[in-house]
C-alpha cells in the first residue's frame, strides 16, 4: 500500500480490547468502536476543504462528538477493493448490491459489515478487512434490516462525495 495515504499517528489498535459499556458518539450518532480490529488511519487532513467532518484533527480519546462531524459506518469487502476505496474513495459504479438503489452501502456496526468482508490470506494468516468512513447524513438514506440474529441498519448513501474513508481495519481470523 503507497504510504503517502496513510497516517500513522492515527492507527488505533482495538484488537485487545471488548466492550465494557462506555458509550460513543460521533456526528449525533452512536459510535460502535471496532473491538477487535486494528486500524489503520488514512491520511485525509488535506484531501477535503475542511476537517469538519471527521471532528476536527484531534488526538484525544473522546466519547462525545462534536458539531458538524458525521457518523462513523463501516463497510466490507474485498481486500483489494479496501485497497483501492483507501486510496481513491467510494465509487458507486463499482458496486453490485443494489436492494435499496444504486449507492454505496455502509452500517454503523462493524459486525454486520464484516458478513460482507472476504476473508484474505497475508503471510500464511487469514484476515478480514473493512473501510471505517464517516457518512454525511444529509444525502444518506436509513434502511432497517434484520440480519442473521440480530437487528441493525444499513446507510444507504446516494452520492459517494457523502462517504469518505478514514481508516482502514483488518482482523486476524
Amino acid at each position: 500500500m503507497d504510504e503517502a495515504i496513510l497516517d500513522q499517528k492515527y492507527n488505533y489498535d482495538f484488537s485487545e480490547m471488548s466492550d465494557d459499556g462506555e458509550r460513543f458518539f460521533r456526528g449525533g450518532r452512536a459510535y460502535r468502536r471496532p473491538y477487535g480490529w486494528n486500524r489503520i488511519a488514512l491520511n485525509v487532513k488535506d484531501k477535503y476543504d475542511d476537517a469538519e467532518w471527521i471532528g476536527g484533527i484531534q488526538s484525544v480519546i473522546r466519547t462525545d462528538g462534536v458539531m458538524n462531524e458525521w457518523p462513523v459506518t463501516y463497510h466490507g469487502t474485498k481486500d483489494t477493493f479496501a485497497e483501492r476505496i483507501a486510496a481513491s474513495g467510494h465509487h458507486i459504479d463499482k458496486g453490485n448490491r443494489c436492494k435499496f438503489g444504486r449507492a454505496i452501502y455502509s452500517t454503523p456496526d462493524p459486525a454486520i459489515a464484516e458478513d460482507y468482508a472476504t476473508t484474505f490470506e497475508f503471510e500464511g494468516q487469514e484476515y478480514k478487512v473493512l473501510l471505517q468512513n464517516r457518512v454525511n447524513m444529509e444525502d444518506t438514506d436509513v434502511v432497517a434490516v434484520t440480519h442473521e440474529d440480530y437487528e441493525g441498519e444499513y446507510f444507504v448513501t446516494a452520492n459517494e462525495e457523502n462517504i469518505r474513508p478514514y481508516g482502514l481495519l483488518y482482523k486476524k481470523i
